[in-house]
């Protein structure tokens, strides 16, 4: 009887202390359900911002090259070749324009962002609606090297020939000549305008040239036209109406003008008499 007992309570006593051994009090317990709670939310907190992060790079920057790809934007920019690339997240076309000798990208992809962001920001702060175009800038004012910053200073760029050409082809109409990439002055003129002049006096038939494009190589780039650029068309100024209305004989006038200040190296002037130069 007594070594029964004796051996029951070592047994008891054996398995008192194996669940001594192994068991966690309730205090325990709530501290490190509580450190796991903390410890998860740290971690989700931590994908969410690293996702905000990764989504505004890729807004930035990573959008373009998934639309055109490395290779592709380091290619084109080296062959003079043009790239639109959509904006991400608005609806606007960024237009990235063959490099030149004034804006050329040099360097690394690092130069190449930083173009890229230049004419993304450009294309955003110069739209006034509606898609790129080419615009001429009227007055006969610019040489050849400030024809690319200004149309810069609209939000656009220079125009080449073929823009030119396209805008002819759906209508563009303007008796003015304007620079474009290449050297090159030019202008459209359309069908109608042309019969319109044959109508006319002799000596201003041929003043907004033939039907199509006018104009071609200029090998003094000091001399000053009006500009082509391509771009958001700004929206139309007082200025801009008044111009739209001028006479068909003031152009041909202004025309004149500016032909005859290319030549004035070769125009003699008499003196003021035999004996003086000038008064």
């Amino acid at each position: 009887m007594n070594a029964g007992l004796r051996s029951n309570f070592g047994s008891s006593r054996n398995l008192n202390v194996g669940v001594g051994a192994g068991a966690r009090s309730p205090v325990m317990e709530t501290a490190g359900a509580a450190g796991g709670f903390l410890s998860s939310w740290v971690g989700v907190l931590a994908v969410v911002l690293a996702l905000v992060v990764l989504f505004a790079i890729y807004y930035q920057t990573i959008g373009y090259y998934i639309q055109i790809g490395w290779k592709k934007l380091g290619w084109s920019r080296e062959h003079g070749e043009r790239i639109d690339i959509q904006v991400p997240g608005a609806d606007v076309v960024a237009h990235l324009a063959p490099a030149t000798n004034r804006l050329e990208t040099t360097g690394g992809p690092s130069s190449i962002v930083g173009r890229i962001e230049t004419d993304v920001e450009a294309a955003l702060s110069g739209m006034t609606g509606g898609g790129a175009q080419v615009f001429n800038v009227a007055r006969n004012l610019y040489t050849y090297s400030e024809a690319e910053p200004l149309c810069r200073a609209f939000g656009a760029e220079l125009a080449t020939y073929d823009q030119v050409k396209d805008a002819w082809s759906a209508g563009a109409d303007w008796c003015n000549y304007g620079w474009v990439k290449g050297q090159l002055a030019v202008y459209p003129t359309q069908q109608g305008t042309y019969d319109k002049l044959q109508g006319g006096p002799a000596d201003q038939r041929g003043s907004c040239g033939v039907p199509g494009i006018n104009g071609g190589y200029f090998p003094n780039a000091e001399q000053r036209f009006g500009v082509n650029c391509y771009g958001p068309r700004p929206t139309e100024t007082a200025l801009d109406e008044r111009q739209q209305f001028a006479t068909q004989h003031e152009t041909a006038f202004d025309q004149e003008v500016a032909r005859f200040k290319a030549e004035l190296p070769g125009i003699a002037v008499n003196p003021w008499n035999g004996g003086q130069w000038s008064a």
